[in-house]
């Protein structure tokens, strides 16, 4: 079969001659593929510059940007992640390049299936997606993150997230820190108005059993009898002072306290009734404490009253009390069951209880008494077995002592 040929003219020399069809042709294909080659290597090499233009911008934004993306088939991986993820969940890119369970593994499994529903649900109705969830750092405890992102189709049937995720525990905490004051705030303006129409109802139950002792046809057992109803009146008139003394508007009247017969006197007065033993330990008997002596009552009665409760008062109670170089410790434990972990947490929350007839007050006025004291309170974890909380005040000095 005779062989097709082609004439080929040199473009320089203006040399002509005869080039067989089918060379032709692969010089043709050689020359395509060199120009496909470098077309290649320019898409590749802007590729990297558009990824390194990303990393630099994803450098400067708080939290991390991803792609999140779903097989038809189920599959989730994150093809890409900027670098911040090291410090939200301290994972790598390459982690999740393939597939996305590690970051998943991360979230809280409190908050694990509503974010995962709430995905799907972005995924069946093709619209943007935003979620805040907790995650369990392994080195920073539990962290808020905020996520949001938005879907797109690709031809292939895959599903696209384009996002960004960031830390808003400081935000989450905040508004934490806002309900919990505003419930304070609350429980004051309450603890104030009983208070101030308790005392109204008090006053003129003593002014009756006063005229009471004073009426001439009056023997000498009712005049006994009223005589203990002022004494008890006067108690509960003190109860409902200090009371209002829990809101910020009265003032703190500090005093001088002999801090070992006040601690005595606290503990016969909070533990009379009960078959509960008092131990009362502090190494230098002269300590001495410039405080308001009705609020510290106040704090001490009700730790009190919480270990009676929970010895079904016949258990021990310890009281110890040390000085140091800025602050006085008082250590209040009782032999109880103790508290539990869990419980721990949210005991100084107002309304936080577990008793079936507590008010979730008791702990919370404690708190906020030894604040406006200058003085804090914690529960020892430590402590086996029973409670035990400790509360710092601040020393007595020179000048108030000799004031």
């Amino acid at each position: 079969m005779k062989e097709l040929n082609t004439q080929h003219t040199d473009a320089k020399s203006g040399r002509r001659w005869l080039l067989p069809i089918s060379a032709r042709l692969v010089q043709s294909g050689r020359q395509k593929e060199v120009q496909i080659s470098s077309k290649l290597k320019r898409a590749q090499e802007d590729l990297l510059q558009r990824e390194k233009q990303i990393a630099a911008i994803s450098a400067h934004v708080p939290g991390m940007l991803y792609v999140l993306a779903r097989t038809p088939k189920g599959d989730v991986s994150m093809p890409y992640v900027s670098e911040g993820i090291h410090q939200l969940l301290d994972l790598t890119p390459e982690q999740l390049r393939h597939d996305a369970s590690p970051f998943f593994a991360r979230v809280d499994p409190r908050d694990h299936k509503a974010l995962i529903c709430s995905i799907h649900a972005s995924f069946s109705a093709n619209t943007n997606w935003s979620s805040e969830f907790r995650i369990q750092h392994p080195e920073r405890g539990i962290r808020w993150l905020y996520s949001s992102a938005s879907p797109r189709l690709l031809e292939n049937g895959e599903y696209i997230w384009d996002g960004c995720c960031f830390d808003i525990t400081e935000r989450k905490t905040a508004e934490e820190n806002l309900i919990r004051e505003n419930k304070r705030k609350a429980i004051e303006r309450l603890a104030g108005g009983i208070a101030h129409d308790f005392n109204n109802y008090l006053s003129s139950i003593a002014l009756s059993a006063e005229l009471l002792q004073s009426l001439p046809e009056a023997t000498p057992r009712i005049q006994t009898l009223a005589a203990i109803l002022v004494t008890e009146i006067s108690s509960a008139a003190a109860v409902a002072k200090q009371l209002l003394s829990f809101t910020k508007d009265q003032p703190v009247q500090r005093e001088h306290l002999n801090l070992v017969p006040y601690l005595r006197e606290c503990a016969d007065f909070a533990l009379r009734g009960s078959s509960i033993s008092t131990v009362i330990n502090v190494a230098d008997s002269a300590l001495k404490l410039y405080t308001d002596p009705n609020l510290l009552r106040q704090v001490i009665f009700n730790l009190f009253l919480n270990s009676r409760q929970a010895t079904d008062n016949k258990g021990i109670i310890t009281l110890t009390a040390e000085r140091g170089d800025q602050l006085v410790t008082l250590r209040v434990s009782d032999n109880g069951p103790g508290i539990s972990p869990a419980h721990a947490k949210k005991i100084f929350e107002p309304y936080y209880t577990t008793k079936a007839a507590g008010t979730g007050l008791g702990l919370h006025v404690v708190r906020s008494i030894l604040h406006r004291l200058g003085g804090e309170i914690c529960h020892d974890s430590s402590h086996r077995p029973g409670a035990s909380f400790v509360i710092t005040l601040p020393v007595a000095r020179e000048a108030e002592l000799a004031a």
